[in-house]
């Protein structure tokens, strides 16, 4: 049976970054693409769109194709790793045996012939999680995207740091990320560019503001 691969997306209020991940003509490769939308209860700012446009923007591409399976939920009153422990909850509920996860401020793209070939390979991966390039700003990084949902991943909460440089498997409780410092290895199929669309202002002062907001 063909291994199946879900998008991830977390987001909130930029509905901007989410029209340009579907301008990308690679999108409909994926098997899943899943949205969850939603403020985390550490971020102090207020909206510049209604919600109702990120939820419009998804249903109305969902509307529009076939190609593939789109999926939107509205998750409020969580911190980042409570609402991000959900996202992988729901994907290991669709059915997804791999995902890649990204924020709406990333652009993925998909070469689908690559990954048919890769898919096979990652099938017989012993490590819970794949390193993926992104390239940030011109600077290209190795990052941990790509989970393997048996895993049954998830975060813990950190107190005074920002929750999401650890991801443990639920089946041994293991950090799966370290498995990308395992091997050189990096997926090839898929690569993440991070947008450089010039934001205001003020969404740049409440980022930097909630860089420094200690969680709780």
């Amino acid at each position: 049976m063909r291994s199946e691969l879900g998008l991830i997306c977390c987001t909130w209020d930029d509905p901007r970054g989410i029209m340009r991940m579907f301008e990308q003509e690679t999108i409909q490769d994926f098997d899943y693409l899943c949205f969850f939308d939603g403020k985390f209860t550490q971020w102090e700012g207020v909206e510049e769109f209604p919600v109702s446009e990120t939820h419009d923007i998804i249903k109305d591409y969902g509307d529009s194709t076939e190609d593939v399976n789109v999926y939107y939920e509205l998750v409020e009153g969580k911190t980042e790793a409570e609402k991000r422990n959900h996202m992988f909850y729901r994907a290991h509920q669709i059915g997804m045996d791999w995902c890649i996860v990204v924020d709406s401020d990333e652009i993925p793209q998909i070469n689908k012939h690559e990954w048919n070939q890769e898919r096979n390979l990652l099938d017989k991966s012993s490590f819970g999680c794949h390193s993926v390039i992104l390239d940030n700003y011109n600077i290209r990084q190795r990052r941990p995207r790509l989970f393997n949902m048996k895993e049954q991943p998830y975060m813990l909460q950190h107190e005074t740091a920002l929750s999401h440089n650890k991801i443990y498997s639920g089946l041994d409780g293991r950090d799966i990320t370290e498995d990308i410092n395992k091997t050189t290895y990096d997926v090839k199929s898929i690569y993440l560019t991070h947008d450089k669309e010039f934001h205001s202002k003020y969404r740049w002062d409440y980022r930097h503001k909630f860089s420094h907001v200690k969680n709780h």
